[in-house]
């Protein structure tokens, strides 16, 4: 699906720590979380992922709440292609946290390496609507209508990717794509009007010598 859509989709973002997350008093949680982003992330020893997992998955189940921990688990089943299962973590995430913008354009990634274009372009569409600065998911947007042919809307997201990120080279590499397709669509379109013309001019010539001879 990431090569359909092309030249490098969402990068799901890690979260790496989430105060916001904790309750008073689950200091014992929040440590036990830390542990699991070693292991996740490779700090400090050598990364284990399966560990990460497992740990996560005690958090939640002592702290059910805990949006840090299925945002995780999301970012491992995304990277081990288990779609269905990152799905449903982030659906946890947004249950806990409804403006969570990040885990809203990740599900957007996801429904589209599992084929649901529309629905993933929904996903961004309303991550966008929660966070208008989120550059990632107006990319994302641009990608889904530069897929479907709507160049103008697939301009319009690039370049908001582009003004709120500027240094990213994938949304200026982009922007520079869209605006080359739009060239070849003038050039051919200018192509097609010049053989219409053409085209009536003969045809008038060609009523005019046959009124000629009547």
């Amino acid at each position: 699906m990431i090569t359909r859509l092309g030249w490098g989709l969402a990068v799901l973002i890690l979260t790496v720590s989430d105060p916001l997350a904790q309750p008073p008093g689950s200091e014992s949680v929040e440590s036990l979380f830390q542990e699991a982003q070693r292991y996740h992330l490779g700090l400090d020893r050598p990364r284990d992922v399966r560990e990460a997992y497992r740990r996560y998955i005690d958090i939640v189940k002592r702290q059910p709440d805990h949006a840090g921990a299925y945002y995780n688990l999301a970012g491992i089943c995304f990277e081990q292609k288990r779609y269905d299962l990152a799905s449903g973590y982030y659906h946890k995430v947004i249950g806990i946290r409804p403006d969570d913008a990040d885990a809203i354009n990740n599900l957007g990634v996801v429904s589209d390496r599992q084929g649901k274009e529309e629905r993933a372009a929904a996903y961004y569409r309303k991550a966008i609507q929660v966070d208008p600065d989120l550059a990632q998911a107006h990319y994302n947007l641009a990608q889904s209508f530069l897929r479907d042919g709507h160049l103008d809307k697939a301009l319009r997201e690039a370049e908001a990717a582009v003004r709120l990120s500027p240094d990213t080279p994938s949304f200026v590499s982009l922007r520079a794509r869209i605006l080359g397709e739009m060239g070849k669509l003038s050039e051919v379109t200018m192509l097609v009007v010049a053989g219409g013309f053409v085209a009536v001019v003969a045809g008038c010539g060609l009523w005019y010598r046959r009124g000629a001879k009547q």
